[in-house]
């Protein structure tokens, strides 16, 4: 904007002030003044037109200094970047890019001359290679005829070794003979001496006369008779051998495919341990099969004692740590290796009737169903390990392992008689897991192993089954052991309701199934009183006794859907009274096949 006044107003400010108008004006003058105020106008016009331009100029000038300070910056800076080597030439550029290119040049050299090297160490290998395995066969083959060497020399002296037990073997055969023909005689003896003492007291084949003065201190200190309960904890019926003896039926489907388990090692060839020599007693005794074997004894198919006193529940016999395997170390090496006890007949039957129903792993909260299945596959192998828990270490202290509840029936209490003592795993392996274990699985565990370890010396041929009578032996010792897992799985046993006596003969006669005729020997206790007993009395001489029923199956029971065994067990006792009346016990075991 122009300050500058403006000419008119100036020119009339001396009229204004006078106060006094001219009337008149001269019309030159009047055009004049119009002509210098157009003129002024346009200056003024042209001035402001000016200003306007300057101001533009001005801005224009202020944003050119703007751009040239930024500007200079700029260059500034990028003079100090190449001045900082951050940006190089392009020449320079070009020689590094030469050098590289030669470098790499010079190295695909090298490669070529490295890949040469490579062929021809490779070359030197194959050779070397091949001189290696042709000097390899020649020290198998010279190794092969060493080893044939002494197989040759071992195989001679494995043929001699089974003369000297085949020699070893009748030998001990004559002796059990004798054994038993000595029992006999000691049993008529003793007979005769307690015939002899007392004419009118009965007499007991079975059992030792007991002194005088036992009795007269018995009748002082004790008149009551004292129960078998306070001296014999309870078992299962059939260890009780020296009272009971099973009659089993032999035309059942459960016997055939016993018999086919027992026959199986019979059909490889190569030699195997009998079980009448010494080698078959230590596999019995190391599977702990609650201390029986089988007898080599032909006419005696039962089972006899090895001297150690009948298990009871309470004290299961330790259940098998090494695989069956293990035990047919005497096995001929080149022999046809014979199928796995799952894969038996026998197994998968005994399977769902005894070992799923005592183990119940279906419903063990402590084992998973991977678990589980590995649990029955150890089981079957023999190498599942059943030990007690430690009570001493740092850790036991902290974890306290006993307190753990059970794997099988989960278990949980913290009495002293419950505690979790035991334990098992799958392997030997340390990392195996453990599992706790209760008193009462305790026992279904070692019943189950026992079982199957019988299986398992059954079917590699280490349990004697090679006539009809031991087929039959054989037999009753796996339903002994599956009894046995029976009352482990129920948690009891049984006790005679007898007088304890003083001695008991622990020898058994022999065992004849349903299709022959059962024989049992004389066993006469004093004050024998049997209630859950069937007492039959029959007259007879002193030189015969009475007849015995042969057990057979009611009508009701032949549906086939489920086969009862009665096993009748007889007891005739004699007594040399003026009567002389015979007493028959039976006893009507009921078990499932």
């Amino acid at each position: 904007m122009s300050t500058i006044p403006d000419p008119r107003s100036r020119a009339m400010s001396p009229a204004d002030d006078s106060g006094v108008a001219t009337p008149s004006h001269h019309p030159d003058l009047n055009d004049e003044v119009a002509t210098l105020s157009n003129k002024l106008i346009n200056a003024i016009n042209h001035q402001t037109v000016l200003d306007d331009s300057l101001s533009a100029a001005r801005h224009e000038l202020d944003a050119a200094r703007e751009r040239i300070r930024m500007l200079e910056t700029q260059n500034a800076s990028q003079r100090e970047m190449l001045a900082g080597d951050v940006w190089v030439r392009k020449h320079t550029v070009e020689d590094e890019k030469k050098v590289w290119q030669a470098k790499v040049a010079a190295e695909r050299q090298k490669r070529l001359d490295t890949e040469l090297e490579k062929k021809k160490i490779e070359q030197e290998l194959e050779n070397l290679t091949a001189a290696l395995f042709e000097e390899a066969n020649k020290m198998v083959i010279a190794a092969k005829e060493e080893a044939k060497a002494d197989h040759e020399a071992l195989q001679r002296k494995n043929d001699q070794l089974k003369s000297q037990l085949a020699d070893t073997e009748s030998i001990l055969k004559s002796q059990q003979e004798q054994l038993v023909e000595l029992k006999h005689v000691m049993e008529h003896m003793a007979s005769e001496r307690g015939d002899h003492n007392n004419p009118t007291a009965p007499s007991s084949p079975g059992l030792t006369k007991p002194d005088t003065r036992d009795d007269l201190r018995s009748s002082t200190e004790e008149p009551a008779a004292s129960l078998w309960s306070a001296s014999v904890e309870p078992a299962h019926p059939t260890s009780f051998s020296h009272l009971l003896q099973p009659v089993l039926r032999t035309d059942l489907s459960s016997y055939d495919d016993f018999l086919i388990l027992a026959r199986t090692s019979r059909n490889r060839p190569g030699s195997r341990v009998s079980s009448g020599s010494v080698g078959a007693l230590n596999a019995l005794t190391g599977f702990g099969l609650g201390g029986s074997i089988s007898s080599a004894h032909p006419s005696n198919a039962s089972t006899t004692s090895l001297g150690t006193p009948i298990a009871g529940a309470g004290s299961a016999p330790q259940s098998p740590n090494t695989p069956a395997s293990t035990v047919s170390a005497a096995s001929n090496a080149s022999a046809t290796p014979l199928p796995s006890l799952k894969e038996t007949k026998f197994y998968k039957r005994v399977l769902a009737e005894d070992i799923e129903p005592t183990l119940r792993l279906d419903m063990a909260p402590g084992l998973s169903w991977l678990a589980r299945r590995s649990v029955i596959a150890a089981i079957a192998d023999g190498s599942l390990v059943v030990e007690p828990v430690p009570t001493t270490g740092s850790l036991v202290a902290l974890t306290k392992p006993q307190f753990y509840p059970c794997a099988l029936c989960g278990d949980s209490r913290k009495d002293p008689q419950y505690l979790r003592n035991h334990r098992f795993r799958t392997s030997e392996t340390d990392s195996a897991q453990r599992h706790p274990l209760c008193k009462y699985c305790l026992t279904r565990v070692r019943s189950t192993c026992d079982f199957l370890g019988f299986l398992r010396m059954v079917k590699d041929g280490h349990w004697r089954a090679d006539n009809e009578d031991h087929e039959k032996a054989a037999w009753e010792e796996s339903v002994r052991l599956r009894e046995q897992m029976f009352w482990s799985r129920i948690g009891g046993g049984v006790i005679p309701c007898i007088p304890a006596p003083l001695s008991v003969d622990m020898e058994k006669s022999p065992r004849n199934s349903h299709d022959g005729s059962v024989r049992s020997d004389h066993l006469e206790v004093p004050g024998f009183q049997t209630p859950p007993m069937t007492i039959e009395r029959t007259r007879s001489d002193t030189t015969k006794s009475g007849p015995i029923e042969e057990p057979h199956t009611p009508p009701m029971q032949t549906d086939g859907a489920r086969s009862v065994r009665s096993s009748v067990q007889s007891l005739d006792v004699k007594s040399n009274s003026g009567s002389e009346e015979t007493k028959r016990l039976s006893i009507t075991i009921p078990t499932t096949d």
